[in-house]
């Protein structure tokens, strides 16, 4: 039941509030979207490589999941919301494998 009950809370939270991307969320978006069309980890296209602000962000993981879930499902931030939902759950489950 609560590992249903935080997949439903995420994702009526998500769907009902539709929160866009601000701050670093944004930046991650952006950089996902330069890898998913194959503009490489780049943030931003305008000035050359070495002023580039992208290698100070943290860890590229997030942005190259966020990137495969572009090139599978487009630029939708739907998609992106299951897919966490889904890993909300999933670490629901973790917590409780790990106490019991």
């Amino acid at each position: 039941m609560i590992l249903l009950g935080s997949f439903l809370l995420s994702v009526g939270y998500s769907f009902y509030f539709k929160i866009n991307p601000t701050v670093d969320a944004r930046a991650y978006d952006v950089i996902a979207l330069n890898i998913a069309q194959g503009q490489g980890y780049r943030e931003n296209l305008s000035v050359g490589i070495a002023n580039d602000y992208v290698i100070a962000r943290v860890g590229p993981v997030y942005e190259y999941f966020l990137a495969g879930l572009y090139a599978v499902g487009g630029h939708n931030y739907e998609v992106v919301w299951l897919a966490q939902a889904i890993l909300r759950g999933l670490t629901v489950w973790l917590v409780y494998l790990i106490v019991c």
